[in-house]
């Protein structure tokens, strides 16, 4: 069975997009814990990311160590697609945490006009 069919695949897949779109719905709604809950669910898909980043690397030492110069092509592109998963989804999330750790956005999404927010 292909890896993408397993549910121990789709699951985390599953989790994350419902994390996602619960913490965008709360942000949007002003919901008092969306600013916590934004900022566990961009701190997830940066773990993620990182591991499929890391997974790419030791396929890359793998295939170079095993199959020779044949090898050395594969770990190119599966370094290369590491690289662009870096930018595409490494950088993003940083931004966004960094963007919600800000004082004047954790003011802005406070329930209360004003308030701090607890978290």
């Amino acid at each position: 069975m292909a890896p993408s069919r397993r549910l121990s695949f789709t699951a985390p897949l599953l989790v994350m997009v419902a994390l996602l779109g619960a913490s965008g719905l709360a942000l949007l709604l002003r919901w008092r814990g969306a600013r916590w809950l934004a900022l566990v669910t961009q701190g997830l898909l940066l773990a993620c990311c990182l591991t499929v980043i890391a997974l790419l690397v030791a396929s890359a030492a793998y295939l170079r160590g095993i199959y020779g110069p044949l090898g050395e092509a594969a770990s190119a592109i599966a370094l290369l697609v590491a690289a662009l998963l870096v930018e595409v989804g490494g950088v993003l999330p940083l931004l966004q945490i960094a963007f919600l750790l800000r004082p004047e956005v954790a003011r802005l999404l406070s329930p209360t006009p004003g308030a701090a927010a607890d978290g």
